[in-house]
């Protein structure tokens, strides 16, 4: 049985890379949203008034 160590701390480096990437987007998307949704609120509010 031959274990290539460098491959398997590689594909770890690059699924917790991957994990943190996803983490720090999505709580970038998360925060756009609720700057989108607040400025749509304000500008129908706006349109109304």
């Amino acid at each position: 049985m031959n274990i290539d160590l460098g491959t398997d701390i590689e594909d770890l480096i690059l699924a917790l890379g991957y994990t943190e990437i996803r983490r720090v987007f999505e709580e970038e998307i998360e925060e756009e949203i609720k700057e989108a949704y607040k400025k749509g609120i304000s500008d129908t509010v706006q349109d109304l008034g």
